[in-house]
C-alpha cells in the first residue's frame, strides 16, 4: 500500500512539472481569467470550483470568480457602465436578458460547432453560447400540501392556496422575471387578463425575495409550501437527499424554459482564454458536472453525456409543451408588476 502511494505521488509530481516549471520561471504572473457569474454557481455546492480546478490544469492560468446574487444583477452591472465591465467571461445571463445585454455592445460574437439539445439548438444567438437550461415551475412541499394543483389557473384561484407561494422579484431575479413574462404571455396581450392574473397571483403570495437562493432557503425551512423554481430542483432532492418530499408541479399551461448563456467581453485582455473557457463548458465531462452541481439540464443531447443520472430523462414531460423563444424583459412588464403586485396584508 505504501509503495503504491509513493508511486502515485511520484506520478502526480511528474505531471505537475510543466505547471511548476511555469510558476518558477514566471513567478505568480500567470494570466488571470476573470469570470462574472451568480453566487450559487460558485457556492460550495455549485459547479464553479470543480470547473475552475479542471480548467486551470490545462490553461496555465488562474481563474478569479466575481459574483453577484443573481443573473439580473449581472445585467445591471453591465448596463450601468458598459465600458468598465471588469470581467473576461460572463456566465448566467438567460434568454430574457441577452437581448438587452447584446444591445450594450459589450460582448464579442461567440459560436460553437457542438450539436446542442434539440430544444435549444436554434437559440445560440447574439454572440452568446447556451451551457444549460431548465423548465421552470413551482416546487411543492408534500408534507404541507397533500394534493398538488394541475394548472397555474388552479394555483392562483383556489382560496386554499392563499399566501402559500414564495416568488422572486423580477427586477432583481431572472427566475422572477421568467414567471412574470410567462404569465403575460399566457394573457396573450389582453390587458385586463394580465391585470387579473397578476392580482390573483399576488393574493396567493406570502413573500417576494430578491433572489432564487433566498426564496428557496425560505421554502426548505418550511415558510410556505410552494416556491417558484425549476423542475430540476426535484432531482436534487431525490438524488442528493434521497427524499421524495419536494415535488415539481406539472401544469397544463406548460412550462417556460430558462436557458443560461456564457459570453465573452469584447474588450477582454484574455480573449483567447475566455473563448476557450466558454467552449470548455460544453465538453461532456463538464456538462455532467454542471447538470449535477447546478441542477439544470445539460445543453448537449442527453445521449452524448456518459453517466447522466436516469432521473434527468424524466424531465421530458416538462419539455414537451414548453416555450423557449428569446424574449425581452421590457420595462412595460416591470411597470405592470409594480402596479399590480403590492402584497396583501397578512
Amino acid at each position: 500500500m505504501l509503495m503504491s502511494r509513493l508511486f502515485f505521488a511520484i506520478l502526480l509530481g511528474t505531471f505537475a512539472l510543466p505547471v511548476l516549471s511555469f510558476r518558477v520561471l514566471h513567478g505568480s504572473s500567470l494570466p488571470k481569467l476573470k469570470i462574472l457569474t451568480y453566487s450559487s454557481f460558485v457556492s460550495k455546492w455549485g459547479p464553479g470550483q470543480i470547473l475552475k480546478e479542471r480548467f486551470e490544469k490545462t490553461c496555465l492560468c488562474e481563474i478569479e470568480y466575481k459574483k453577484t446574487e443573481d443573473a439580473a444583477a449581472i445585467l445591471t452591472q453591465v448596463k450601468i457602465d458598459p465600458k468598465r465591465v471588469l470581467a473576461d467571461v460572463v456566465i448566467g445571463l438567460d434568454q430574457n436578458l441577452i437581448l438587452q445585454a447584446a444591445e450594450t455592445r459589450v460582448f464579442a460574437s461567440q459560436s460553437t460547432a457542438v450539436v446542442l439539445h434539440e430544444k435549444i439548438q436554434s437559440l445560440a444567438h447574439h454572440g452568446f453560447v447556451p451551457f444549460d437550461f431548465g423548465p421552470m415551475t413551482f416546487m411543492a412541499d408534500t408534507q404541507k400540501v397533500k394534493t398538488l394543483p394541475d394548472s397555474l389557473q388552479t394555483l392562483i384561484s383556489l382560496p386554499e392556496f392563499k399566501q402559500k407561494l414564495i416568488l422572486q422579484d423580477p427586477r432583481t431575479s431572472s427566475p422572477g422575471l421568467g414567471i412574470l413574462i410567462w404569465i403575460l404571455k399566457l394573457a396573450k396581450g389582453d390587458k385586463s387578463l394580465e391585470k387579473e392574473f397578476l392580482q390573483k397571483l399576488r393574493m396567493q403570495t406570502l413573500t417576494v425575495t430578491k433572489s432564487w437562493s433566498e426564496s428557496y432557503g425560505f421554502f426548505t425551512k418550511g415558510e410556505a409550501p410552494f416556491v417558484w423554481s425549476y423542475a430540476t430542483s426535484e432531482l436534487y432532492h431525490r438524488i442528493e437527499e434521497k427524499t421524495d418530499r419536494y415535488k415539481a408541479v406539472y401544469m397544463k399551461e406548460g412550462h417556460p424554459l430558462q436557458i443560461e448563456y456564457a459570453g465573452v467581453v469584447k474588450k477582454s485582455s484574455q480573449a483567447t482564454l475566455a473563448a476557450k473557457f466558454v467552449n470548455f463548458l460544453l465538453q461532456p465531462e463538464n456538462q455532467l458536472t454542471i447538470a449535477t452541481k447546478n441542477w439544470m439540464l445539460p445543453a448537449l443531447p442527453f445521449s452524448s453525456i456518459a453517466d447522466l443520472p436516469k432521473e434527468f430523462l424524466e424531465i421530458n414531460r416538462f419539455l414537451s409543451i414548453s416555450t423557449s423563444e428569446l424574449t425581452r424583459g421590457s420595462s412595460d412588464s416591470l411597470k405592470l408588476w409594480r402596479q399590480n403586485f403590492r402584497l396583501p396584508k397578512k
